[in-house]
Formats: C-alpha cells, sequence, structure tokens
C-alpha cells in the first residue's frame, strides 16, 4: 500500500498531466524519465510482489531485535528505487504496448476482437491489469464519443453471473451457496470479484466457461457495433450507456453471454465430484488448523531468571520504549549481581556489539530480547564480557555475559535489566511467576 502511495505522490509529476503535455517528467541520470503512476496497475503490482520477497529474505538475515526498524525501511527504500528508475519505465512500456494490442485487435473484421477480448479479456481481471484500459476507454470517448469496450467487457461480466448461478443451483453444500447467490447479484451491478474469485476461479471450469460465453456476446456486440457513451458501469447500471436505440441490442447480447455461461457450466462445468473435493480439502485444511490452534493455546512456556535481584513492573523502568510495551511485553529486574545466565534452551540469535543487550530464541519459538542497563550502549562494551556469540546453542543456567555493577553506578547508569518477549504477536499472555527478589534459576515468566 505504501509503494502504490508513494508511486502517485503529488512530489511526482502527474501521469495525466505529462500526458496531455501540460508539464514535463522529472528527468534523472540524463535519460531516465520519471513520473507519477496514475492510472497504472503493473508497477505497483510487480514491485509489491518483488518487495514482498525481499522482505523474506530481509527477514531471515537481520536480527530479530533490529527488525522492526531495518525490514520495512530496506523494504520500502528498495522497492520505490526498483518503482521509479527500473521496473516503473519498463512495466509503463508494457502497459503502452499492451493497450495498442488490444486497441488493434478490439477493431479486426467480422466480431474476432470482440470475441478475443470478449473470451481472454477476463484474465486480466485476474490480476487487476483491467484498470489500464481505463486510459484506452478514456481516449476513444475523447476521440469519437463512443465506447467500444464496454460493451464487450460487459459481456463477460455477465458471463460470470451465468456460470455462478449454475454452480449455486447445482451445489449440494450450503457453504457454496451462501456464496454463490449474493456474488450472482453483485456482478449483475458490476462487481464480478466475488462471483470470479469466491466461485468460479476456484473450481476453474465455471470460470472457463464464462470466458465462452463473453466471447460469445463479444462477438455479436462487435458485429452489432454496439457502442457506450461513457465508462465504468457495467451490468444493469451499464443500461444507462445505452439509452438510445442499441439498448434492446445491448440487452440481447447480455441475456445471449448470460444463457450460453449458465447452459455450458450446467453441463459441462460443475459437478458434484468437484465439490466433495474441494469441501474435503477445505475440512482436512480446518482440521489442521483447529490443532494446531489449540496445540498453541495449550502450550506453556516457562522463562527462568537469568539474574539474581529484584523483580520490577516494566512500567517502571526509566525508557519509555521498553516501559510503554512497545518492544514487547515482559518483566525486568535490577540485578545484586554482574552475572547473565541463560533463561532458556535456545540459541543466541543477536548478540550487540556492545554487549549491553542480547537476543535470544527459544527452543519454542519465543523471542526475548535481554537489555542490560538503561542508556548503557554509551559504554561501548565498557565493563561488559560475552561468553557467547551469535548464533551459539545456549543451555538454561550458561553464563552468558558479565558486567561490573560497580563500574555501572560509579558512571550513573540505571542498572535495570528489561526481559522482553519481542514476538507476543503469537501469544496471548505473560504471567510473572516471582514478584519480589529472585535468584538465578528460579521461574520468573509463563508465557501462553
Amino acid at each position: 500500500m505504501v509503494l502504490g502511495l508513494m508511486l502517485v505522490s503529488p512530489s511526482l509529476p502527474s501521469a495525466y498531466d505529462v500526458g496531455a503535455g501540460k508539464i514535463e517528467p522529472l528527468l534523472f541520470f540524463d535519460y531516465i524519465k520519471v513520473s507519477g503512476y496514475q492510472g497504472s496497475v503493473l508497477p505497483a503490482f510487480v514491485t509489491g510482489v518483488l518487495a514482498a520477497k525481499f522482505e523474506c529474505w530481509v527477514r531471515k538475515h537481520i536480527p530479530d531485535v533490529v527488525d522492526l526498524i531495518i525490514t520495512p525501511f530496506l523494504t520500502l527504500l528498495v522497492g520505490i528505487v526498483l518503482a521509479l528508475f527500473v521496473l516503473g519505465p519498463i512495466l509503463h512500456w508494457l502497459e503502452l504496448e499492451l493497450l495498442f494490442l488490444v486497441k488493434s485487435i478490439l477493431f479486426l473484421p467480422f466480431g474476432i476482437g470482440g470475441l478475443l477480448y470478449g473470451c481472454f479479456g477476463q484474465l486480466f481481471g485476474i490480476f487487476g491489469i483491467h484498470h489500464i484500459f481505463n486510459f484506452l476507454e478514456i481516449s476513444m470517448l475523447a476521440q469519437d464519443g463512443w465506447n467500444y469496450l464496454n460493451p464487450i467487457g460487459t459481456c463477460g461480466n455477465v458471463a460470470q453471473v451465468g456460470a455462478v448461478l449454475a454452480v449455486a443451483i447445482k451445489a449440494v453444500s450450503n457453504k457454496v451457496k451462501q456464496v454463490a447467490y449474493p456474488s450472482c447479484l453483485s456482478a449483475l451491478l458490476g462487481i464480478t470479484e466475488p462471483a470470479v474469485f469466491g466461485v468460479n476461479l476456484k473450481f476453474i471450469r465455471p470460470f472457463v466457461c464464462a470466458m465462452i460465453g463473453g466471447g460469445v456476446g463479444g462477438f455479436l456486440a462487435s458485429n452489432l457495433q454496439l457502442k457506450a457513451i461513457g465508462m465504468s458501469i457495467t451490468g444493469i447500471p451499464g443500461t444507462l450507456l445505452y439509452l438510445n436505440e442499441q439498448l434492446p441490442f445491448y440487452i440481447l447480447v447480455n441475456v445471449i453471454s448470460f444463457a450460453v455461461a449458465f447452459t455450458i457450466t450446467w453441463f459441462f462445468g460443475y459437478n458434484s465430484k468437484m465439490e466433495t473435493g474441494t469441501e474435503k480439502v477445505e475440512q482436512e485444511e480446518n482440521n489442521a488448523i483447529n490443532k494446531v490452534d489449540l496445540n498453541e493455546n495449550n502450550k506453556v512456556v516457562e522463562i527462568a531468571s537469568p539474574l539474581k535481584g529484584e523483580v520490577l513492573p516494566l512500567n517502571e523502568v526509566k525508557d519509555e520504549a521498553f516501559a510503554s510495551g512497545i518492544l514487547g511485553n515482559g518483566i525486568a529486574i535490577n540485578p545484586k549481581e554482574g552475572v547473565l545466565v541463560s533463561p532458556v534452551n535456545g540459541v543466541v540469535n543477536a548478540l550487540l556489539p556492545t554487549l549491553h543487550a542480547i537476543g535470544i530464541t527459544t527452543q519454542e519459538g519465543v523471542e526475548l530480547l535481554i537489555h542490560i542497563g538503561m542508556d548503557t550502549v554509551k559504554l561501548k562494551g565498557e565493563g561488559f564480557k560475552a561468553f557467547v556469540k551469535q548464533g551459539d546453542e545456549i543451555k538454561i543456567g550458561q553464563k552468558l555475559i558479565e558486567f561490573d555493577i560497580d563500574l555501572l553506578k560509579s558512571k550513573g547508569y540505571c542498572l535495570d535489566v528489561p526481559i522482553v518477549i519481542t514476538n507476543m504477536m503469537n501469544y496471548t499472555e505473560v504471567v510473572c511467576t516471582k514478584e519480589t527478589n529472585i535468584n538465578i534459576g528460579e521461574n520468573l515468566l509463563s508465557i501462553k
């Protein structure tokens, strides 16, 4: 979403103004022209997919302690650079070529163009690429006052209604019926996503049948030379664009599209075996999810105390990031001895060079952050000694870090040690099991 907003930022020259010749695009490196991507789909779509892959890669290589800050920043930085300077110009050029291709196909003789677009144009809607054809419709209306694309596209939408209605009637499962029947109405009003993604594309064959119905309707619409006086509305609302001698033909081609898609789906596009297979898969998935949820909800992870000292509520720590819970829930200890041991069996996932903070992942997947003192990063490691390194497997009670309490006190540092769970989104509750003085190894936290 953020990438998409950045691509249409007011700071960039508007694509509409650049296209109209009102302003010039920005020029980078003397040959890369950059402007906003209003009306474009592919730059944001492709960049979003690649950015998601890059984000997953970054998360595997960034310590969990700084993941919340570093990963989004790097993902957005790389994504916007790719979108503006590499992918954007290339994909926008591809969009223009696609528009030219569709426009060329649209006016093929004998209704061939209508047949092809009515059939295969529905594939563009799966990826949201159909929005780029708004440019083509605007161009037609500006040049000729007519929109030749709308009636053909409408046939494809109405064909989806025919296919999904056939599925709704033949379906045995109430779950399928509950999705299919309402989606008929929304598709007739021009919103086909529930019908396409909720039913037809899910079973594949109904979608193919709708493509055939759309192709037949598009073929007739093209031969009848149907043309709209506007754009952006289809189905029943689309009749407003044909309030002239074309209205009977508009209704005719859509009825035929509906009938063809319904008939083919009824006889060839849907059967109970398809439904049974889907329900079986869904049931297995639901059982697996319920089983995982049950296990997760019943699992309790115990965290031992890594220090000897006085237990403090986290909100009493003199650091707003910890006290507010932004970094996670947990507890704090005011240490009496300068020895930090492992509170769990697990792995050291992060150890800062200044040795004042350590990140640990338990065998159960709990991610802990232990921060020794407040603002002790300023010591740059003075008074700290580590006995492990990042990536080491550790056992409960194993010595991790020694720190000089007297040195920290003499320099005026607060000694409070927050112990927080940084992946709290995976858990529902953290209970402190000790509220006074505590010794190393005693039970400190229970995590559910």
